[in-house]
């Protein structure tokens, strides 16, 4: 009997979850142990609309932020 290839998803069947595919690395893992992936874009995070796996998952840049400058000081005359 062949067994079939789930990768790190488990499998219940009194708990049946979805199984579903790492964008990054490609392994099999249960749809709800993945993450969206979310990055910087101006002054929001935006949703980058990857799933990835705790392993896969990177943290936001903070450089790629926009820094908001505060006004310019009154001139002393």
């Amino acid at each position: 009997m062949a067994w079939r290839f789930h990768g790190r998803a488990r499998t219940s069947p009194s708990n049946p979850h979805a199984y579903a595919v790492c964008d990054r690395c490609g392994i099999w893992h249960n749809l709800v142990d993945l993450q969206w992936q979310w990055q910087w874009a101006g002054t929001k995070l935006q949703n980058l609309r990857i799933l990835v796996c705790e392993r896969c998952l990177d943290v936001p840049q903070p450089q790629l932020k926009t820094r908001i400058v505060p006004p310019d000081p009154v001139p002393v005359f």
